[in-house]
């Protein structure tokens, strides 16, 4: 079976998903498009590519705005796919954020943050989006020699808390700094690995243990001390 085989396969399992078919078939040809389109892979360059440029656009924009879909479950594919490969008791994931370079200053949740590439003796800004993604180890030493591959099974954006004007009240500054505390990127990871480990019992691992691999930056009481809520079938 060819890669391209393959990709198609797992699109096909996509349309349960979709309450409407014309949304499917949409969301599989921007895909596809994603893949073997030159340069930024934005939804206008994608509708270019398709040869649909000079065609009403909104029902392309009106996919990722109103149409009923969840992004979590157009992993579920990838993760049924992947399960066979892995012989332990433990599922290991691997979880970090990453950034998404923008232009356009009317994006509401795009901010300054600190470029990942920057020297050590100059740290750069960039002005982006903040994701958390989450990617499945597969164990491939077990069947020959070769690294861990990682699958991406969950990518969610993960805004930070928007400053207060200069003419901001008091009681406004109070409230941005306890947004602050609890709406950070630890607790976006909580929901990430939460959703994760749902989605991994709907598919059938609900006797394999769930590792979460993470840097530094998440080992806090906000990630180890806080429970999180099991999810029962």
């Amino acid at each position: 079976m060819s890669l391209l085989d393959c990709f198609l396969m797992i699109l096909s399992e996509w349309k349960p998903f979709f309450i409407k078919q014309p949304s499917y078939r949409r969301a599989v040809l921007l895909a596809i498009a994603s893949l073997s389109v030159l340069g930024r892979a934005c939804i206008s360059r994608l509708i270019s590519f398709l040869g649909f440029d000079q065609k009403d656009w909104s029902a392309h924009y009106k996919l990722f705005s109103r149409s009923c879909w969840n992004e979590l479950d157009l992993f579920q594919p990838i993760i049924k796919n992947a399960l066979p490969l892995i012989d332990d008791s433990f599922i290991a994931v691997a979880f970090d954020d990453t950034k998404l370079k923008k232009t356009g200053k009317k994006i509401k949740t795009a901010f300054y943050q600190k470029d990942p590439l920057s020297p050590p003796f100059h740290i750069n800004l960039l002005y982006g989006l903040r994701f958390l993604q989450g990617s499945l180890l597969v164990p491939m030493y077990h069947k020959n020699d070769q690294p861990p591959r990682s699958l991406p099974i969950t990518f969610k954006e993960v805004p930070a808390v928007k400053k207060p004007g200069k003419k901001a009240t008091e009681e406004e500054w109070l409230q941005y700094k306890k947004d602050q505390k609890k709406f950070n990127l630890s607790h976006y990871f909580r929901i990430s690995a939460q959703e994760t480990r749902k989605s991994l019992d709907v598919i059938g691992a609900k006797n394999k243990i769930m590792l979460a691999v993470v840097d530094g930056s998440f080992c806090n009481s906000t990630c180890m001390r806080t429970p999180i809520e099991v999810y029962v079938l």
